[in-house]
């Protein structure tokens, strides 16, 4: 054997030995690693707004920074309890103002090396771990309330600090806010009100701890995956925008009872729409998927994919919204008879096919405060067809309009997805058998839709509602009341503000239902602002080689899933 071939030898078993050193030492070989692949509904496109904490407001990418940064506060998908997150415990003062947070000590904020390979401790000038304080989250908080930052959700958080509301609007200082940090461990957050449900407000993505020397030190570009610092169960990965993004397992996160340490060591996320990530389920490259409607009936009939298929309680709720400011929805009848000639059955039955229930009011039943079909039979609206056709002969009257034909152009606008354009096709159909009317459809952009209703919503647009936190003032002071950023339809109701500020304080829970019971008459069968369409129902098929928890809460717990086996 001549030198050279016996240097190459050498050189590869030692390369060998290494490599075997390196994984006795880890235990776990790189064909034995964990790493789910699922989806993101979306359509080729990212999440909104870099899945900054303080900007987002999509469940795509809250579903993303729930696995980054934990809350103070955490809900269990399961039975949408509060548990502790960050803080291990808090107490609550007599008057129901004054949170004070103990904080789980010695939680690194993290990164992940790509050249390593590696998740590792982020460390500041001197060398020494940087671990997440009070004051971390004091900067996430003052960061989502600053007006300079823009957050879409800041109006949320904004009433349940001390001159939130004030800073948010530029008439205060951030030193007038009602947080400060006790010690470095020790959060105390200040109330303005006593409202039960601020603890759930405390827990938000918007509320979590943020690094200010990342945003110092990277700018805009800190939302990057090899910028971005933080310190949940997973870090992440890789974003390879409108494509897909990895999280891994963050072997820093300590583990807590409600926020175990993931048994997964990847999960990866891509950007697809149902139909292409049922394609890909079936095909083996995904091990869990959102299935389309189209094959519901499919899955249900087919002996292996049924035992796989999930569909349980969601929390949103799916609305058309009428622009009160754009003719002829500026007049009560033709909202009504617009409303009253949509088949809700109809849609669930013969357009989802997926257990989604027909809805009568806005609110989602099942939440804290909401109306429930089983106490409420009668409230709300539902499908009348000759009432429908009354209210049009009353609209035009009220318009000098001899038929419906004088009417404007109607258009109903909404995010263009396959199943957006299922639902709006058989609503359009309801609206020209029971009115005779054409209603235009205007298939928008879902990554700028809510960004154009927002500034200049059309006649009819789409929209849906999924809970932050479990009880009726997300839905109905937070989103409709007359001055709620989420209002498009820009209706105000002097009594429906009453009535959703007095319950939004009040202890009394049976008080508080029969208030937002009325209001939902209000908004829905009074003053029609919105026609509720169906609440949703979660579907899912799952490989049968994955253990999971089934949320309840619209966002799932990936540090909870596992491969059977």
């Amino acid at each position: 054997m001549n030198s050279a071939r016996r240097s190459l030898r050498l050189i590869g078993l030692l390369m060998v030995f290494a490599m075997l050193a390196v994984l006795a030492v880890s235990g776990v070989g790189a064909q034995d690693a964990k790493i789910l692949v699922t989806g993101l509904n979306m359509v080729g496109a990212d999440p909104d707004n870099s899945l900054d904490p303080s900007l987002s407001s999509t469940v795509q990418s809250i579903q993303i920074l729930d696995e980054l940064y934990i809350g103070l506060t955490h809900l269990n998908e399961i039975t949408a309890a509060v548990e502790p997150g960050m803080a291990t415990d808090w107490t609550i003062s007599e008057d129901g103002l004054v949170y004070t947070f103990n904080i789980l000590q010695n939680v690194p904020w993290v990164r992940f090396n790509a050249e390593s390979g590696a998740v590792e401790e982020v460390t500041d000038e001197s060398g020494a771990v940087r671990y997440v304080t009070a004051n971390d989250f004091i900067y996430g908080i003052t960061r989502t309330l600053d007006p300079v930052t823009g957050g879409d959700y800041a109006y949320v958080l904004a009433p349940y600090i001390v001159n939130g509301v004030e800073f948010n609007a530029g008439e205060a200082a951030a030193e007038d806010l009602g947080i400060r940090a006790v010690d470095d461990y020790t959060l105390e957050i200040t109330s303005p009100e006593a409202v039960g449900f601020a603890i759930n407000i405390y827990g938000l993505w918007m509320a979590r701890a943020q690094a200010s020397w990342m945003l110092d030190e990277f700018g805009d570009t800190w939302v990057e995956a090899e910028n971005r610092q933080t310190y949940g169960p997973f870090a992440m990965k890789s974003w390879n925008h409108d494509q897909d993004i990895t999280i891994v397992k963050n072997p820093f996160w300590p583990g807590t009872e409600a926020v175990p340490q993931p048994a997964l060591d990847e999960v990866v996320f891509r950007l697809l729409d149902d139909t292409a990530q049922f394609a890909e389920y079936q095909a083996g490259t995904m091990q869990a998927a959102v299935p389309p409607s189209a094959e519901i009936d499919r899955i249900k009939a087919d002996a292996a994919l049924s035992e796989q298929y999930y569909a349980g309680f969601d929390s949103c709720s799916l609305y058309y919204g009428f622009n009160w400011e754009k003719a002829p929805f500026d007049n009560v009848n033709i909202r009504k008879a617009f409303s009253l000639a949509i088949d809700r059955e109809s849609v669930v039955n013969d357009v989802t096919r997926d257990g989604r229930i027909a809805s009568r009011w806005y609110s989602r039943p099942g939440i804290t405060g909401a109306p429930t079909l089983e106490n409420n039979p009668d409230l709300g609206v539902s499908f009348d067809a000759a009432g429908a056709q009354a209210a049009l002969e009353a609209g035009l009257a009220d318009l000098g309009l001899s038929s419906a034909a004088e009417l404007p152009t109607i258009t109903l606008g909404f995010g263009d997805t396959e199943y957006n354009n299922l639902v709006a096709q058989a609503v359009q159909q309801m609206w020209a058998e029971t009115l005779g009317i054409e209603v235009q459809l205007s298939a928008m952009e879902t990554t700028t839709y809510f960004d154009v209703i927002e500034v200049d919503a059309p006649q009819i647009f789409r929209a849906a509602w999924c809970m932050d936190y479990p009880d009726a003032n997300n839905f109905l002071y937070e989103t409709t009341r007359s001055d709620s950023p989420n209002n498009y339809t820009n209706w105000s109701n002097a009594e429906f503000d009453a009535l959703v500020d007095e319950a939004r304080v009040s202890t009394d829970q049976a008080a508080r239902a029969e208030m937002y019971a009325r209001a939902e008459e209000i908004l829905v069968a009074e003053d029609y602002a919105l026609a509720p369409i169906f609440w949703y129902v979660t579907r899912q098929v799952v490989s049968p080689d994955v253990t999971r928890t089934f949320s309840s809460i619209g966002l799932e717990r990936y540090e909870k899933w596992d491969f059977a086996g």
